[in-house]
């Protein structure tokens, strides 16, 4: 199951599964989300941090509660993680699956994150894409670019790496080339 394209018009919202995030670090991304006329929402929690774990974007039951939230919101086109982290792993198991099978929303995060793209891909078959809110380096251009193309466009997307981040070097060598799909299964 694939959720649609973006549109202008469309609402996204950003959630906090995992670890906080702070407000102003948000900004280069909800500015390109904003240049494609995409309506920008923030989950009721998603600048919480807990006040005993600090490492957790709030409470478990409050993260749980408004992932869910979004992903039963009919008009929410995408659900947008701040960061990845940790603490995503506490919640996963309870996501409104029936409620991403009923509307297929877009979900968007990286590290932590994949945990939720794991538990909606078995349960329902809902694909996700792993990435991050950007910043404004070079970087963060590239990246930008590269969301747009991967959300408003249903052209093959090239990933590409650079010498400034430093994850940049590869392990292996080669090229692939290939269709991605929500109809490749994980096994039960």
């Amino acid at each position: 199951m694939i959720a649609e394209r973006l549109r202008a018009g469309d609402r996204v919202r950003f959630v906090s599964p995992a670890s906080p995030v702070e407000r102003g670090t948000l900004r280069p991304t909800v500015e390109v989300l904003e240049s494609l006329g995409l309506v920008v929402e923030y989950g009721a929690h998603a600048f919480d941090a807990d006040e005993t774990l600090d490492y957790l974007a709030g409470t478990d039951e409050d993260r749980l509660s408004y992932v869910n939230e979004a992903l039963r919101d009919p008009g929410v086109k995408a659900i947008i993680a701040t960061r990845g982290g940790k603490g995503a792993y506490r919640i996963a198991a309870d996501l409104d699956v029936e409620a991403a099978r009923a509307h297929p929303t877009l979900v968007v995060g990286f590290s932590e994150v994949t945990i939720v793209h794991l538990a909606l891909m078995k349960a329902c078959g809902l694909a996700g894409i792993h990435g991050a809110a950007w910043d404004e380096g070079r970087s963060g251009r590239v990246s930008a670019a590269s969301f747009v193309s991967a959300v408003t466009s249903t052209e093959p997307v090239t990933v590409t790496t650079t010498t400034e981040v430093h994850t940049h070097v590869l392990t292996t060598g080669g090229k692939a080339t290939g269709r991605l799909s929500a109809a490749t299964r994980i096994p039960s």
